[in-house]
């Protein structure tokens, strides 16, 4: 299901000498000056798409939004999120960084690197730079990351369970470690009983708030350094490169 658009853009690409394309674009989630996704919608199937006139309009975007992470989606007309993607980008403020410009997903393969790249979709940032947004200003903090999705590569420091019985995964900051992230998963996450201290994963969750110096994250673990998580089944990574 699409979100509800924040604001939205008409692009025209070319199909042909003399035959192009109106697409509507609509920027779906927002963080002010961190972050913006902008998803676009009716594209023929099976017609190649031309990269270099998109990629050019998604930097002009990029560069009237002026956010430090840039996120477009192309979807085929007639489909949804959960269908896959047809092509992605990623544009970030700096010059080293792991960003994928333009990438059209073809192939024997398409439609389940399409949904990888779908469930990857959102703000990335680190345990450590998610704490001290918290802890420099908890007001802001609220108001950029609740109800918004973001993506944690971490480590993890320990698997516990709160007086409740509620499973977390500890990722502490600072040299001590006493204080960090604590992320909440759910009891039948099909990763949780894989995962121990030392683990390398990917997170996908929302802030829920900032509470005795740790800040609590409702997530999902989509992908550890051997699988992904898609339609609910750890996939092996080898099987969707989005390279191939």
């Amino acid at each position: 299901m699409m979100k509800r658009a924040l604001l939205s853009f008409l692009f025209v690409f070319a199909l042909s000498p003399h035959l192009a394309l109106a697409v509507t674009g609509n920027i779906t989630v927002s963080i002010p000056e961190r972050y913006a996704l902008l998803e676009i919608t009716g594209n023929i199937p099976d017609v190649p798409l031309d990269k270099d006139t998109i990629l050019s309009q998604m930097e002009e975007v990029f560069a009237k939004l002026d956010v430090e992470q840039f996120q477009f989606v192309l979807y085929d007309e007639g489909k949804k999120p959960e269908d896959g993607a047809r092509a992605f980008g990623e544009i970030k403020k700096g010059k080293n960084n792991d960003a994928v410009p333009f990438l059209e997903l073809t192939g024997e393969k398409a439609q389940l690197r399409g949904k990888l790249v779908t469930t990857s979709l959102g703000y990335r940032i680190s345990p450590k730079n998610l704490y001290a947004a918290y802890s420099d200003n908890e007001v802001v903090a609220d108001d950029d990351f609740k109800g918004k999705t973001i993506i944690m590569y971490i480590t993890v420091q320990q698997v516990s369970k709160d007086p409740l019985g509620k499973p977390y995964i500890n990722v502490g900051v600072g040299k001590t470690g006493l204080h960090g992230v604590q992320i909440y998963v759910d009891t039948k996450d099909p990763y949780l009983r894989k995962i121990k201290k030392g683990s390398k994963i990917t997170i996908k969750g929302q802030a829920r708030g900032f509470v005795m110096q740790s800040v609590l994250v409702d997530g999902v673990i989509i992908a550890d350094e051997e699988t992904a998580l898609i339609d609910g089944k750890r996939v092996p990574l080898s099987e969707f490169s989005l390279t191939e």
